[in-house]
């Protein structure tokens, strides 16, 4: 048993934890307790298990669903700021930055900049993207992003989709199937 972690306690509240090798807590109090006047807000954190530290993950697809799910969350018109953390700030940290605003730079101007980005992040900061593979995994990860087409179909949808790319495109030989199935084989052979 223990008290509530407060302000003064909440290092040595989890340094018990880890200790005693607890694996369950059982909390019997709401988050805020005794406090007036405080303004609820909320706070969405999303977590990207499937990258290793100081690696790059092993497919860029997921990781680049992910970044759009956070943008889609995410409004900079607001004026908050996005928090973006890994172990170090530095390697995962600065591969998913670089990423999402060499993108985004891309949507505005129709060029991409991984050199210019990479180079302005150390400025700011030493060591951001802290490999050559994170740095190559930036290249890989935008120039997929911009040539493929975002492919999910939600499941109730997708016998419909599938129905249509079987279909023949305007009375040619090809169904979109077919199409389809090309125009992803030639990307992959581009890479």
């Amino acid at each position: 048993m223990a008290e509530g972690p407060n302000k003064a306690s909440l290092d040595d509240f989890w340094r018990m934890v880890w200790q005693k090798r607890v694996r369950v807590i059982v909390m019997l109090t709401n988050l805020q307790e005794g406090m007036r006047g405080r303004i609820p807000r909320r706070v969405c954190q999303y977590h990207y298990r499937a990258w290793p530290d100081k690696d790059i993950p092993r497919h860029s697809a997921s990781l680049l669903k992910f970044l759009r799910q956070v943008r889609a969350e995410y409004d900079g018109g607001s004026g908050s700021p996005l928090l973006v953390h890994c172990s170090d700030g530095v390697g995962r940290t600065a591969v998913a930055i670089a990423i999402d605003s060499i993108l985004a730079h891309a949507r505005r101007t129709q060029k991409v900049e991984v050199y210019k980005c990479v180079k302005s992040m150390r400025e700011r900061r030493p060591y951001m993207v802290q490999t050559l593979e994170q740095y190559e995994f930036v290249y890989n990860a935008v120039l997929e992003d911009l040539l493929w087409e975002e492919t999910e179909i939600p499941a109730q949808s997708f016998s419909l989709r599938l129905a249509r790319l079987k279909q023949h495109v305007r009375g040619g030989m090809q169904s979109g199937l077919n199409q389809e199935f090309q125009a992803r084989k030639v990307h992959l052979n581009m890479s």
